[in-house]
């Protein structure tokens, strides 16, 4: 127990040095991944690995040189020859004394594990308790004003002076009652704290009071919670910027010190015991917050080197156990566990470092792109999209799924495989198709494409919405003719896998409304194939995008025109991030995974109306 402590508390320390030491130069975010590594220490029993670097190596020895010297002080008494020799009555009174100090720890340690868990209980109470009251005084007086992206609730609601995300399994926002911000100030709110919901941060929370509750008697516990709080919103502030573009940071602080005007700030236990994230906050963690806002620090590659190897030596430090020979030599030495002959005091480190080998030796497959099923093509035409390698070629025999993910990209579309137990289902249903269906002749008219195409063998399935494929067989014994079939449960399997691997799912460009920033990212041939990116935020302008893209034609078949050359990508005020590849020819359509739209104002009309709008882009429209 006071390994833990001391250990537990010097990582703490290390980490908010590692913090404030970082604190110009390394992202907000990277700061507060860093107490990660306290969570991890304080909740999860890792097992141990030996380590020279463990500062327990330090404290053993001044406990060796302890106990040395009382052994010391015994052997005078062994030097006359004989135990017998020492007077009766001070042999007994040793014995006595031995009994009486194993029994002293023995009560002293249920003592101090009995307070431990009285203390535990009544913070978990309090916890558990002012939670439940929050929670019952937000439902009881809320009102639903809508939702933002991923489905996450919006309500209105008494007794709040702050807007605040909270909730574990059913995460909402909520705004105070009455709280008069203008449309603007509305939307950073909303931002914010969907920032702090695609964080996390609801499930940090909790984290964060279980480390509380748990160590409730380590003060630096106490302001490590204090302080990953103030991490968070740091964290928050940076990520709502990336999501609304930096140029809003002037009336994004301004927003945020309005809000703090109208809030009140919560005492420190009531911060630290609380699962609500709160867009609010105290007037020295406001001036940090609107300073950080104002810089807007960069991460310098030389300090986030620095932060990699002071993280790789607070592992070191507080995570390992002593080194084994010092560790076996200094329980010998207090009369603790002895080994059993040919038994060795590190038995059961080799296995552990075994077990750290093995683990090694697989992420390093994984790095290099090996797996169970054999080595990935390390192809230059594959694409690495959300983790997940897209590739270029199909894998005969299996199932290959076609998506265009509306992303900055090399080629129009890619082949997604999947992984063998989905393989096997997709056989399945597929297989249970009938064979042919009703002869394809315009009943696509009505229906809309889902944005991927599957490919199995000579087979190929255009997905629509309800579970409708146009398929066709290019070895047809009677020449190519296509059909139209039905399967929901093929449709809806496809769709999961795709939401759960890719996040790739469509989405009605006629719910394109109330943009608040437009950035474009493009590489084509306009820009002699230099990347270049530039934000919009002029109301004017968005508005004229919204006007467009909102409502364009739905176009059956796709396109081929330079779509994967330009990304733009629409920030929206309820918190939907929307990403359009726009073609970079003179043919104005845009898709959203896929799913292809003609945005044209008018009959005739050229895109480069659109792509002149982002001015600071050097382009080159004369290519003769």
């Amino acid at each position: 127990m006071i390994d833990f402590i001391i250990t537990s508390s010097l990582l703490i320390a290390a980490v908010l040095f590692a913090s404030r030491l970082s604190e110009k130069r390394v992202n907000p975010c990277i700061r507060y991944a860093l107490w990660l590594l306290a969570a991890i220490k304080l909740l999860v029993p890792l097992p141990e690995f030996e380590s020279n670097m463990s500062i327990l190596n330090l404290t053993n020895e001044i406990e060796e040189q302890s106990v040395s010297y009382i052994l010391v002080d015994h052997s005078t008494f062994e030097d006359s020859g004989s135990e017998n020799e020492i007077p009766a009555y001070l042999q007994g009174e040793k014995e006595g004394n031995i009994d009486k100090g194993i029994r002293t720890n023995a009560d002293a340690a249920q003592i101090c594990r009995s307070i431990w868990l009285i203390g535990t209980a009544i913070f978990f109470c309090i916890f558990v308790w002012s939670s439940l009251c929050f929670a019952g005084g937000l439902r009881r007086s809320r009102k639903r004003l809508g939702k933002m992206r991923g489905g996450l609730p919006i309500y209105e609601a008494f007794g709040i002076t702050s807007p605040c995300l909270f909730g574990f399994f059913s995460p909402a926002v909520y705004l105070p009652e009455n709280m008069e911000l203008s449309k603007e100030q509305r939307n950073y709110v909303m931002a914010h704290e969907y920032t702090h919901y695609r964080h996390g941060d609801h499930i940090w929370a909790l984290v964060r009071c279980m480390c509380v509750v748990l160590h409730w008697y380590n003060p630096l516990v106490w302001l490590a919670a204090w302080a990953a709080i103030r991490d968070s919103e740091l964290a928050c502030d940076a990520g709502t910027l990336k999501l609304i573009g930096k140029e809003h940071n002037l009336p994004y602080g301004k927003a945020l010190i309005e809000i703090a005007k109208k809030s009140q700030s919560q005492p420190f236990s009531m911060q630290v015991l609380g699962c609500a994230t709160s867009a609010a906050g105290g007037k020295k963690e406001m001036k940090k917050r609107i300073r950080m806002i104002a810089e807007q620090p960069r991460t310098k590659v030389s300090a986030l080197l620095l932060l990699f190897i002071i993280c790789i030596n607070i592992v070191g430090c507080t995570f390992g156990a002593p080194a084994g020979e010092k560790a076996a030599e200094i329980s010998e030495n207090s009369g603790g566990y002895e080994a059993e002959p040919g038994e060795s005091f590190t038995d059961g480190y080799g296995e552990d470092e075994a077990g750290l080998k093995d683990e090694n030796e697989e992420t390093e497959k994984e790095e290099s792109g090996q797996t169970e099923q054999g080595e990935i093509s390390q192809n230059p035409d594959d694409m690495n999209y959300r983790e997940v390698i897209l590739t270029r070629q199909r894998e005969e025999g299996e199932v290959c799924i076609v998506v265009e993910p509306s992303v900055l990209r090399d080629y129009l579309s890619y082949y997604y495989i999947p992984e063998k137990g989905e393989q096997e289902q997709l056989k399945k249903l597929i297989q249970e198709l009938p064979a042919e269906g009703e002869v394809f002749d315009g009943k696509w008219e009505g229906m809309k494409e889902t944005g991927w195409r599957l490919v199995y063998g000579s087979r190929h399935f255009t997905a629509f919405e309800d579970g409708y494929y146009l398929y066709y067989d290019e070895d047809g014994t009677e020449g190519f003719a296509e059909y139209l079939i039905r399967s929901g449960e093929l449709s809806d399997y496809v769709q999961n896998i795709l939401d759960e691997k890719l996040e790739y799912r469509s989405f009605d460009a006629a719910k394109i409304e109330n943009i608040i920033s437009a950035r474009l990212d493009v590489c084509s041939v306009f820009t002699d194939r230099n990347t270049y990116s530039q934000t919009i935020t002029e109301e004017e302008v968005l508005e004229t995008f919204e006007d467009w893209f909102s409502n364009g034609k739905y176009i059956f078949g796709g396109a081929d025109c330079g779509n994967e050359c330009a990304c733009l990508t629409l920030t929206l005020a309820d918190g939907n991030v929307v990403r359009l590849s726009v073609a970079t020819d003179s043919c104005p359509n845009f898709a959203i995974n896929g799913v292809y739209y003609d945005y044209r104002p008018v009959s005739v009309w050229d895109n480069k109306e659109f792509f002149e709008y982002f001015d600071e882009i050097p382009w080159n429209w004369d290519l003769s």
